[in-house]
């Protein structure tokens, strides 16, 4: 949060375009990097309800600031020299890529803050299993009934055990196992 309260502070004075987007990026990556840590602290924010709350509050703090940067940082190199305030003055679209990143980011952030609670970080993840168990589960039946219900080469069951069932079940219970040991 710093680091972006002191790039805001210093637009007034001169901050060049080249270091508000550099200053824009350096934030984004600590708030990726904050959110990863969200999902081994969460043990101890649920033993600690105020520590949690005021996490919560910086969090969105920071969301709002970096949004408003990630926003404005749209830097061509013809623009490089100028000052970074005048990208506030003017209205533009956001580029694809600004607005995809800044999607995933606002989900992530959504998600961890919906997760950093113990109610709700239990009912998404019954939510979720329920889902993905539904979706493994109709597409087992519907793999069974094309394999067995048509002439498949056993050389083409094979294929498709290999690159399809295999796979998605390994996926599975390789998130079933690394939830139950790890992130508990």
């Amino acid at each position: 949060m710093s680091l972006l309260v002191s790039g805001y502070s210093s637009l007034p004075k001169g901050l060049s375009t080249y270091y508000w987007a550099l200053v824009s990026r350096l934030a984004w990556f600590y708030t990726v990097t904050h959110l990863t840590s969200l999902t081994f602290l969460r043990k101890h924010l649920y033993r600690h309800p105020r520590v949690l709350f005021v996490r919560l509050v910086f969090m969105l703090a920071v969301a709002g600031l970096l949004f408003v940067a990630i926003f404005s940082s749209r830097v061509s190199n013809i623009e490089l020299g100028l000052p970074a305030k005048c990208f506030f003055q003017k209205r533009r679209s956001p580029e694809p890529t600004t607005l995809a990143s800044s999607i995933v980011l606002l989900y992530a952030i959504f998600i961890r803050a919906l997760k950093i609670f113990e109610a709700t970080s239990n009912s998404l993840t019954r939510r979720a299993r329920a889902v993905a168990a539904a979706i493994v589960g109709f597409l087992y039946r519907n793999a069974n009934k094309a394999l067995h219900g048509r002439c498949w080469s056993q050389t083409s069951r094979y294929l498709l055990q290999m690159l399809a069932t295999q796979p998605i079940i390994g996926c599975l219970l390789s998130r079933r196992l690394t939830s139950t040991f790890i992130f508990r």
